[in-house]
């Protein structure tokens, strides 16, 4: 299987180690997925006939995911085989292979949680901009970010040139543009 090395699928896990389901991403056969009960990310696999014919469902270690990642190249997608027991990685020095985790637990449903056919308006944000205006404003810890938008009596979002962004428990405030499409 090939996946974005860009994609760091291992920060959406959980660190509570209580929620032992959810502390390793998991492989269902189609997807990455990884949640900590409060965000949840998703990265489709580009299936390679040769590669995934046999690859199993399964969790893959976070650690492992960042070490191949490490050592695979600046520009190189990652490939990872999963087997029975095993999870496998190419890198630019040839493969690095570890036990699979053997996971007593069942991953949570997690198509239930996505959102399915239904009337939506899409926003898209700069990330890199966000984050810095989020940083900007000292929405830190256990800080949120809020983005208001103004709504219609029909329940469309308006459109709007600039988005209003606080912070909960703080005045601070600021504004973001939408990417345009």
């Amino acid at each position: 299987m090939k996946f974005d090395r860009n994609a760091k699928i291992e920060e959406a896990v959980s660190k509570d180690a209580s929620r032992y389901a959810i502390t390793e991403p998991y492989f269902d056969g189609e997807n990455l997925v990884a949640t900590d009960g409060h965000i949840m990310a998703v990265i489709p696999i580009d299936k390679d006939k040769e590669k995934t014919a046999d690859d199993e469902k399964g969790y893959i270690p976070k650690a492992f995911l960042k070490k191949v990642r490490g050592k695979t190249g600046k520009y190189r997608d990652m490939e990872l085989s999963v087997s029975k027991d095993k999870v496998s990685g190419t890198t630019k020095e040839g493969y690095e292979t570890v036990d699979k985790p053997l996971q007593d637990s069942t991953f949570v449903s997690y198509k239930n949680v996505l959102i399915g056919e239904r009337k939506e308006t899409s926003v898209s944000f700069d990330a890199e901009k966000l984050l810095r205006l989020s940083n900007a404003l000292g929405a830190v810890g256990s800080k949120s970010l809020v983005l208001h938008f103004k709504q219609r009596e029909n329940g469309d979002i308006e459109p709007m040139a600039v988005v209003r962004v606080t912070v909960t428990g703080s005045k601070n405030h600021g504004v973001i543009s939408p990417r345009r499409a």
